[in-house]
């Protein structure tokens, strides 16, 4: 098998960051490279202010905090794209503007299976949906539910699975953004949930504490 470079993408309001958005990247590695890709980079995409979420921290909170997250890694970095546009991206042009900065790569659309679920509605316009899994990879994170099934329920993925790869489930589902938003605000530590360096800027900046 013929290795192919690609790069990974995951985009969310990473609020904050947490060790299992890094484990999501990892574990995304592993599965495209066991299908023949070398992986040469991975971006972390903080989305636009406006979207809508309650507590959300400013765009450059999230950044820097992302940043901070992937500090250590000599592969994993942080775009700015959707953050320093005037208003939402969608998922289409976001995934295009990565293209333009690795146009030899494939790039990886990192997500899980819920989401998926979701292009069934119709914030996802199929020509949209239908362009992203032609023209990029998809890698699926799932809760240990074949593609197959997760195809009868969202027909617009039929016969178009040939760049989705399955990754499995994550073992650190439950740590989420909420999580450990809840931590803080209950005046808990969240060591070990996060990067240290997240840790240490969320205190510094007094992000997410009780009002």
């Amino acid at each position: 098998m013929s290795t192919k470079n690609c790069v990974l993408v995951l985009s969310g309001s990473f609020n904050p960051p947490t060790n299992a958005h890094l484990s999501l990247i990892s574990m995304a590695r592993n599965a495209v490279e066991e299908h023949g890709y070398k992986v040469v980079a991975a971006r972390m995409v903080p989305t636009h202010g406006t979207y809508d979420k309650p507590g959300l921290a400013s765009p450059v909170e999230r950044t820097e905090m992302c940043r901070r997250a992937c500090s250590g890694s000599s592969w994993i970095t942080v775009d700015t794209f959707e953050v320093d546009q005037p208003n939402w991206t969608d998922c289409l042009t976001s995934l295009k503007h990565q293209q333009s900065g690795f146009p030899d790569c494939r790039i990886f659309y990192i997500c899980g299976s819920d989401l998926v679920m979701r292009w069934n509605e119709p914030v996802w316009p199929d020509e949209e949906v239908i362009e992203i899994l032609t023209d990029f990879g998809v890698c699926m994170f799932s809760r240990n539910v074949p593609i197959e099934t997760i195809a009868e329920q969202v027909p617009v993925l039929k016969g178009r699975l040939q760049n989705v790869i399955m990754a499995g489930d994550n073992p650190m589902l439950g740590l989420s953004s909420t999580f450990v938003r809840n931590y803080i605000q209950k005046g808990l530590k969240i060591a070990g949930f996060v990067p240290q360096a997240v840790e240490d800027y969320i205190e510094e900046k007094k992000i997410y504490q009780p009002k």
